[in-house]
């Protein structure tokens, strides 16, 4: 009989605890804040290498051809020689650039697009500081970034790919683009955002927001 009761009240205790491990902080990754497009859709996918070869070829030159200029006699006929050399292998060439020119549509439309099933989410994430609001020394609004640069010397990143973030704890950082640990709840929040450059203003989008619990230097 003891041990029965035993078995129940921990059972009721695992199953009462169950929730409060699901809401449990999660260390996550940049990769884990975009949407994936299925590699089949991508029209090298499994190609054999000396197909693959010619396949490269082949849109490299096309994409000649779709700018509005005239090929050289000489790539002309090595264009339809990459179409024979494709269909002996059982490839339809014009397929697979029509393929390849909708994979690549779908991947520029993921970049705005953002992962709805971390909103409320408590996460912690590495990533470079671009900061935007201080309180004296100290960093209380930051845009926080994969790589070192972004938004002002590369072209922004995708919006799924910058978190604006507010910070309940203030941080005074080494120098722009500080290395860090981010701790806090992220929401999906799109926002526009602009840093002020010496050449102007570089504005671009946000997709997440994150109100930040906890931020320290990253160390390995």
């Amino acid at each position: 009989m003891y041990k029965h009761v035993l078995t129940v009240v921990v059972s009721i205790g695992i199953f009462v605890s169950l929730p409060a491990l699901s809401l449990a902080m999660q260390e996550i990754g940049w990769r884990d804040l975009t949407i994936p497009v299925d590699p089949q859709e991508d029209p090298y996918f499994a190609v054999e290498f000396q197909q693959r070869k010619a396949l490269e070829e082949l849109l490299f030159l096309e994409s000649y051809r779709e700018g509005g200029e005239e090929l050289p006699e000489q790539a002309s006929q090595r264009l339809a020689e990459l179409h024979e050399e494709l269909a002996a292998a059982g490839m339809d060439a014009q397929a697979l650039v029509e393929k390849e020119k909708a994979f690549k549509a779908k991947i520029i439309a993921q970049r705005s697009k953002v992962r709805t099933e971390w909103d409320g989410a408590e996460i912690k994430i590495p990533g470079y500081m671009l900061p935007l609001e201080f309180d004296g020394s100290q960093i209380t609004e930051f845009l926080l970034v994969p790589y070192v640069g972004a938004c002002i010397h590369t072209p922004p990143p995708p919006a799924n790919q910058i978190i604006h973030v507010r910070s309940r704890v203030s941080f005074a950082a080494n120098g722009l683009f500080t290395p860090v640990w981010v701790t806090g709840k992220l929401t999906v929040e799109k926002s526009q955002q602009s840093v002020g450059l010496s050449d102007g203003v570089s504005g671009f989008e946000v997709g997440y927001a994150l109100q930040a619990t906890e931020v320290i230097e990253y160390k390995q």
